[in-house]
């Protein structure tokens, strides 16, 4: 059983931060690693109150490590608005495209409304799309985090949550082979530590702090919406012949490839380190074993989400149609 040299509080599970007093009780590798520590350090700074949601999101972006201490001391919901910014700046991708299409038999008064028609399309389509990703991230990530450190297990103790003996979810979780690994007096321990139990994981806020990992989507997106503004070619529907010509022409542009290769850097890298300080926050776990899973799981989300679509931009990233070529 180990104990806080601080405090003296006891635990049976293996924490980085005492749970009773946030000493650090173990020091880990990768956050002594030069660059790596600026990233990965855990913070040492005594928390006293949350930051608002727009500061959380800015510090996810240039202080990861205390954004997440921050977000798991302080759960409050504000991923909505992570949705929100996502589909607004993706659907100016849109607005993008229709200034760079100019029509002579089109008034500014069309074009403007037909710009806005676009906007609002792709932003309805485009929230319902990153709403229906960010549950797959979520999926993806919990399920690696789960095998590289048993992170539902340990959150099933420490919030003493139930889960049907002999289930999947209990064998994919790793609860029962850690609990064979402590004793009887620290489940119920850490269980007593909650005003009230939770009969779900999902309650522990953990998907809450996940939520907080996609922010790099919102800049990724705002970067796609100023690199088609500027680099785009200009094309005259008129002059091309037709608008699906027109168009393809603009599909060409290597502006495309750029943006391609910017979100497949994203999901290859970084929202696993994102989603690994989340999970080592609400965890109390190990962040090296976390991060591996994470960048094995953004490895395969990016081979399937970027490299299998239909190919735009010079300098063609589908897989398929480079095989078939």
């Amino acid at each position: 059983m180990g104990r806080c040299s601080s405090c003296g509080a006891e635990s049976d599970l293996e924490e980085y931060v005492c749970s009773n007093c946030d000493y650090h009780i173990k020091t880990e590798r990768i956050g002594e690693i030069p660059f790596l520590s600026y990233i990965f350090k855990r913070p040492e700074k005594k928390w006293y109150k949350p930051d608002n949601r727009i500061i959380r999101l800015a510090k996810t972006i240039y202080n990861p490590a205390w954004a997440f201490h921050d977000i798991n001391h302080k759960k409050n919901s504000g991923t909505f608005i992570i949705l929100l910014l996502n589909a607004f700046f993706q659907a100016l991708w849109g607005v993008a495209i229709n200034i760079h299409v100019k029509n002579s038999d089109m008034d500014f008064l069309v074009k403007t409304l037909n710009g806005l028609a676009i906007f609002l399309s792709l932003f309805i389509f485009l929230f319902i799309f990153y709403s229906i990703l960010f549950k797959i991230y979520d999926l993806s990530f919990s399920l690696a985090s789960n095998f590289s450190v048993q992170l539902d297990g340990i959150l099933a103790i420490r919030f003493n949550i139930q889960t049907k003996k002999g289930s999947l979810k209990e064998l994919m979780s790793g609860k029962k082979r850690i609990q064979s690994q402590i004793s009887e007096d620290t489940i119920r321990l850490e269980g007593a530590k909650q005003k009230k139990p939770l009969k779900k994981i999902k309650q522990t806020g953990k998907y809450k702090i996940m939520r907080y990992a996609y922010t790099p989507t919102i800049i990724i997106n705002f970067l796609g919406f100023l690199l088609l503004l500027v680099g785009l070619p200009t094309i005259n529907v008129s002059s091309a012949g037709s608008l699906p010509t027109a168009l393809e022409s603009m599909f060409s542009s290597f502006v495309w490839t750029i943006i391609y290769l910017l979100e497949a850097l994203t999901i290859l890298i970084w929202i696993p380190a994102l989603v690994s300080l989340a999970l080592r926050e609400i965890g109390n776990t190990n962040t090296t074993k976390l991060l591996i899973g994470n960048i094995i799981i953004g490895f395969i989300l990016c081979f399937l989400l970027f490299l299998l679509r239909p190919a735009i931009g010079f300098g063609d990233l589908n897989i398929i149609d480079r095989l078939g070529g």
